[in-house]
Parts: C-alpha cells; sequence; structure tokens
C-alpha cells in the first residue's frame, strides 16, 4: 500500500519556472526533466523511508 505524496506549491512553482527555462532551448530535455523529477518525488509514496527527515517531522522528508 503507497501513502500519499503531496507537492507544495512552491515545488509546483519552481519545477514549472525549471522546466519552462529549459523548453525553450530543448523542449524535448525539459519535458524529460520535468518527468523524471516528478517520477522522483512520488517513488516516496512507495518507499517512505526514502529522503531526509525534515527537522522534527518524522512524517516529513525532503528528496535533494
Amino acid at each position: 500500500m503507497g501513502y500519499k505524496v503531496i507537492f507544495s506549491a512552491q515545488s509546483n512553482r519552481d519545477l514549472g519556472q525549471v522546466v519552462r527555462f529549459l523548453a525553450k532551448r530543448n523542449p524535448a530535455a525539459a519535458e524529460r526533466l520535468g518527468n523524471a523529477l516528478v517520477d522522483r518525488a512520488l517513488t516516496v509514496g512507495a518507499m517512505p523511508r526514502m529522503g531526509a527527515p525534515v527537522g522534527n517531522y518524522t512524517n516529513v522528508r525532503r528528496i535533494t
């Protein structure tokens, strides 16, 4: 059973900015990168101990 992964508003904005910036030069690479970053983040739902804990929040993880 997987866990719910929630993307913050800031992470959505940041991802959009990165993908739009890269898409100006290489749209295909921008799409691949955007998809890879989202896929990587979603793996936390299947592997909840992946990533480093954030502060004192044992249920919150950061993937760098």
